[in-house]
């Protein structure tokens, strides 16, 4: 997803990653994401991600040493990739 800064390109993923969650809950799914960097990912998605999360009561699990989220029986990993 290609947008300016400030442009809501964070919220849209973590509303699909729980639209996904909720849809998919029961079933054992992974879903990726990358980024440039993992702290990148942390300070904008994941940020944006929790806070939905909590405003909405939703329960979530977050890794930090595996980089890995739980919600439900969904698991979401984090991948820091390289530009090229």
């Amino acid at each position: 997803m290609v947008a300016g800064y400030n442009a809501g390109k964070s919220f849209t993923i973590a509303l699909a990653m729980i639209l996904i969650a909720a849809r998919y809950d029961g079933h054992h799914v992974r879903v990726g994401v990358g980024g440039g960097t993992i702290t990148h990912l942390q300070k904008t998605l994941l940020s944006e991600l929790f806070k939905l999360c909590t405003i909405g009561g939703i329960t979530y699990s977050f890794n930090a040493s595996e980089h890995v989220i739980r919600m439900g029986t969904i698991e979401r990993s984090e991948e820091h990739t390289s530009e090229l």
